[in-house]
């Protein structure tokens, strides 16, 4: 899987894909939000054992490319700490060219221009 790697980002035609390792941070740890096109994963762990407290914490901030829909945004983690934030890209239109005729206007579609 991605995760292998600390951070993994990739950016082809059809989505944007952020994948890392979370470690031991449980889902209920972690939350994405989207505030314009920033995309934000933070994590936030409490450790209370044997009267002991630790605090484990993160932020990491992406700006999502201009072509990703952003109602698109699937994040997943699975079992072993890979978190993965998927989006996918706004569907263009084909690039195909043509050549587009030009119709002949009614003559009263031009009394009032200068042209």
């Amino acid at each position: 899987r991605h995760c292998q790697q600390l951070l993994q980002v990739t950016n082809d035609d059809s989505k944007f894909t952020i994948s890392f390792n979370v470690g031991k941070f449980k889902l209920e740890d972690l939350k994405v939000d989207l505030e314009g096109r920033t995309l934000i994963v933070e994590g936030k762990q409490e450790i209370k054992k044997d009267g002991e407290y630790s605090l484990r914490c993160f932020t990491k901030k992406w700006e999502l490319p201009k072509d990703v829909d952003l109602d698109q945004i699937k994040p997943t983690m699975t079992d072993d700490g890979c978190l993965t934030v998927e989006a996918a890209k706004v569907t263009k239109p084909s690039a195909t060219s043509r050549s587009i005729p030009i119709q002949k206007a009614a003559v009263e579609n031009c009394e009032n221009s200068s042209a």
